[in-house]
């Protein structure tokens, strides 16, 4: 019953003669209204889907007018761990900014001190409720805020954690920190009333702090070294979090702001004061320095968002600065001048000199497995063996850290794999390898200055598996030439990232000034930090990425697939591989040429769509595929580029001639065909519909606007005295197509046709027209699917199939149909009909294809070779997931990222919907 409610309403609502725009608000205050009785129709989880609460804007300017009259009356804990006793009267001045009722859970390490903390707290005027523990040197103030008043907070509504820090990495008192912190937190009782404003009215915020403070290093917004006791605090709360982002945000100095349900896990896990390590003066590593980092991480686990409140300003963000303007006012003249006042010059390889067009590496094992499964046709279970293989060997030789050639000897004495796949699996890797990499011109330019500087050492150091030849022929190949010295792990047994590389390399220096440049915020910086040696430190391409807008847009993407890591890679090789390409725009994203804009942006799009479309030749066992005009005309050429891997054992491809009013008018025989060619949407002039439609030019015909179907009767009476001619110009049309298509097309049966989709308008009226039946592969489809209702005729979409309305579809590719349309149009203007074996175009009014439209899809067929030619004969044995085109499509609508003078080029002709020619892009931001 539901179901036909919904149907009969649909049905009006499509018949009612109003504009899209004013359709589409009738539908959404409908859905606001009633769409709890239609949850499960595919129309309104496509409404929903793009419908849904988002936090768009990047900041909030505090509106102390509207925030003066606000009163809490949530249930507020503070919990002050104060160590030094000392500071007492610092905190009493900062908690009496608090204009509220509030409970205070305090902990001390000295017993003797109890009776003194609690007078003086006493004093402050909001507190209802004071509990004072004695806590245990161990887990500095972490472990009390969890293990010791964890049971207890976990009933408020609003913590806030404070404590009493002086030392910032050293052993010398710092207040500057903790002034900043607590200032951010309570400097007056404005600021407190925002902040509990903003948990309490806000959107969703969970958790709130200041900003970071000014002179903590930018890299600390990392795990650092932090990982293992990351994964063992996560572990012990029971939260399951997988989180690729490199730079995140965090309170970093563990003071802050938060409602209790969005950390909950920390209060109520039952975590003891002995899972905390012994204090031993460590400064990272321990599950109190993990706690701080995965208080965000928790936090959005739980389904709430992150505040960081900027003093300065008086204005929170919801992506905090992370401190990024000590890495933005970086620059190349400023590392060669920072460079020359040194003796002794060190460089990264990967990611530094070097860029990898691989995002996530294990996905290079995983790449070598499909390889050699695919060569000797064996299920080897290889990327498992091969990191087997490595921890036995590294378990074996502590004191050794293995090149490439011994974790495969060792995986010749644990596994049952015969030699000769090993040893293909040993080379296979090593060439992967070298293909994946290209140089970061600009640093390798760097690196040449240097060298050309009189009295300079220059040296290579890197933790690597591959053997010092490998690595001398790779950094030959790409231009880094002469390096006085490399300092490779697998050759000499030490590593950058435990520190005794740098133990060596400082010995060598024998007093000489060292400085490294490298992209690892441990590796490169942390550690040669610990043996005085200054870094440079440059942001790796999967770093830079996130930190931009378009990394914020696009979000997180699984990359532990090989498809996906590679094409991942390759966009980050192309638009991250310059470190500092974005300090000046502040990390936004802006591209400038139309090759970068097609490699990156529809890159992904057209060649995901292109692989699944070989795969399904092959699952009906095709051997020709029709390209539509005029989208076809790249889309051939895609599918030609990558097939090439296969040496013609996949179908053939040809272009086809085709248009809606060619095809519409050649299948016309009777007055039913007239009619149904009107039930295709127009909304226009009707003496444009007749002249596009069906060739007729008359003068005379009153010049008036129309809409398709909603005034089919009225147009049929005009053409009543036309029908005739209509038929006749058909019939001669029909023959002239007939002849060019027997001409193209092959005998053979389960011929797949391709085009960017919808309805199948094209495959239903060739179907018609010649007798066959196609299996069309669309890009997205939509739920009429005209085509099928030829008996025998399939038609399926790749990134949405069978969906329910275009304007507000779920899939971007679909609902932003229309940029799709002008970046693949074709050289030619849009077929008019067949007249003595070829095509008639129309007149250009406009010349759609461009200098831009070419440079873009030279962009999108280099994309589609890089990849193939990355992997290879295993190209279609996975594809990678659609998200990452999806949001690469949402980015162009949401985000500034593409030169106006690129946008103003893209034009599409919707002559025949009555649309005429229009920009996509800019229609779609209005």
């Amino acid at each position: 019953m539901k179901n036909k409610l919904f149907a009969f309403l649909k049905g009006i609502y499509k018949k009612l003669p109003f504009s899209y725009k004013l359709k589409n608000r009738l539908k959404s205050l409908f859905y606001k209204c009633f769409g709890f009785l239609f949850k499960n129709t595919t129309s309104y989880r496509a409404w929903s889907s793009i419908n849904r609460k988002e936090i768009r804007k990047s900041s909030i300017i505090i509106d102390v007018k509207k925030i003066k009259n606000y009163v809490c009356t949530k249930k507020i804990a503070i919990q002050l761990h104060l160590y030094y006793v000392d500071l007492s009267d610092e905190f009493v001045k900062y908690l009496s900014n608090i204009p509220y009722k509030f409970d205070l859970f305090i902990s001390v390490v000295d017993k003797n001190e109890c009776e003194y903390v609690r007078s003086k707290f006493l004093k402050i005027k909001n507190i209802d409720k004071i509990f004072i523990e004695v806590v245990k040197n161990r887990g500095r103030d972490v472990a009390p805020l969890i293990a010791i008043f964890g049971k207890e907070i976990s009933k408020y509504d609003y913590v806030c954690h404070i404590h009493s820090k002086k030392s910032l990495f050293t052993g010398t008192e710092q207040t500057e920190w903790r002034v900043h912190l607590l200032e951010g937190l309570m400097g007056n009782e404005d600021i407190v009333r925002s902040h509990l404003f903003q948990l309490d009215k806000g959107e969703n915020i969970g958790l709130l702090y200041p900003e970071t403070f000014g002179i903590m290093p930018y890299q600390g917004h990392t795990w650092l070294q932090n990982q293992n006791s990351r994964d063992e605090l996560l572990d012990k709360i029971n939260v399951h979090i997988k989180s690729d982002e490199i730079y995140f945000d965090y309170p970093m100095g563990t003071m802050f702001w938060a409602s209790v349900n969005s950390i909950k896990q920390f209060f109520t896990s039952g975590i003891k004061v002995e899972d905390f390590p012994k204090e031993a003066k460590q400064v990272d590593g321990t599950i109190a320095h993990a706690f701080e980092r995965c208080l965000g991480l928790v936090c959005k686990y739980n389904g709430y968002n992150l505040l960081v409140f900027d003093k300065d300003t008086m204005s929170y963000s919801y992506t905090g600065k992370k401190n990024l303007k000590q890495y933005t006012i970086k620059s190349y003249e400023w590392m060669k001048d920072e460079l020359e006042g040194y003796d002794r010059i060190s460089f990264d390889i990967f990611d530094t000199l070097l860029s990898r067009k691989i995002s996530n590496p294990r996905a290079i094992l995983d790449l070598v497995e499909m390889k050699i499964d695919k060569k000797y046709k064996i299920n080897s279970k290889f990327c498992r063996i091969r990191l087997e293989a490595e921890t036995i060997f590294r378990m074996k030789n502590p004191e050794v850290d293995c090149d490439l050639q011994q974790i495969y000897n060792e995986i010749k004495k644990i596994s049952n794999l015969k030699d000769d796949v090993i040893d293909s699996a040993f080379n296979i890797e090593i060439e992967i390898e070298k293909k994946l990499l290209a140089p970061k011109k600009n640093i390798l330019d760097v690196y040449n200055h240097i060298k050309n500087c009189p009295n300079k050492e220059v040296n290579i150091v890197s933790d690597m598996q591959l053997s010092i030849e490998d690595i001398e022929t790779i950094l030959r190949d790409n231009g880094v030439n002469n390096p006085d010295k490399i300092y490779l792990s697998s050759n000499m047994n030490i590593r950058k990232d435990r520190g005794d590389m740098w133990e060596k390399y400082v010995s060598d220096a024998k007093g000489k000034t060292c400085i490294h440049i490298g992209d690892d915020e441990v590796s490169d910086v942390q550690k040669p930090g610990d043996y005085n040696v200054k870094n440079y430190h440059v942001m790796g391409n999967k770093a830079l990425f996130q930190l931009t807008n378009m990394g914020k847009v696009i979000g997180s993407v699984d990359d532990t697939r090989v498809s996906d890591s590679v094409q991942l890679g390759l966009i980050y090789d192309k638009m991250f591989s310059d470190p500092f390409a974005y300090n000046e725009t502040e990390f936004n994203v802006y591209i400038q040429d139309a090759n970068t804009f097609g490699y990156v942006i529809f890159g992904p799009i057209v060649l995901n769509y292109i692989l699944w479309l070989m795969i399904e030749t092959k699952k009906i066992e095709s051997r020709q595929v029709l390209f539509f005009a005029r989208e076809g005309y790249l889309l051939k050429k895609v599918y030609d580029t990558v097939s090439e891997i296969y040496n013609g054992k996949i179908a053939e491809s040809e272009y086809l001639y085709v248009s809606r009013r060619a095809l519409t008018c050649a299948a016309m025989e009777n007055e039913y065909d007239i009619e149904m060619s009107l039930e295709k949407f127009y909304e226009g002039n009707l003496k444009n519909l007749l002249a596009e439609r069906f060739g007729i030019i008359d003068n005379e015909i009153k010049d008036e606007d129309i809409k398709l179907p909603d005034n089919k009767n009225k147009v049929l009476k005009v053409l009543e005295e036309k029908k005739d001619a209509i038929l006749s110009q058909a019939y001669k049309e029909r023959k002239a197509y007939l002849e060019y298509y027997k001409s193209n097309v092959s005998e053979k049966d389960n011929i797949i046709v391709s085009d960017i989709g919808y309805s199948g308008t094209i495959q239903y009226y060739l179907s018609k027209l010649t007798g066959k039946i196609y299996h069309g592969r669309y890009f997205a489809t939509d739920e009429k699917k005209l085509a099928e209702k030829i008996v025998g005729n399939t038609m399926y979409g790749y990134y949405i199939d069978n969906d329910a309305e275009q304007e507000i579809s779920s899939s971007n590719i679909h609902k932003y149909h229309l940029i799709l349309e002008g970046i693949l149009i074709g050289k030619d203007a849009q077929l008019v009909r067949i007249e003595d074996g070829g095509p008639v175009f129309a007149e250009k009014t406009n010349n759609l294809y461009n200098s831009t439209i070419e440079e873009i899809h030279n962009g999108i067929l280099l994309f589609a070779n890089d990849y193939a030619q990355i992997m290879g004969e295993v190209l279609l044995d996975e594809i990678p997931q659609k998200n990452l085109a999806e949001r690469l499509m949402e980015l162009v609508v949401r985000e500034n990222v593409v030169d106006k003078k690129i946008i103003n080029d893209i034009i599409m002709d919707d002559k025949y919907c009555g649309g005429g020619l229009r920009n996509p892009i800019d229609y779609y931001k209005r």
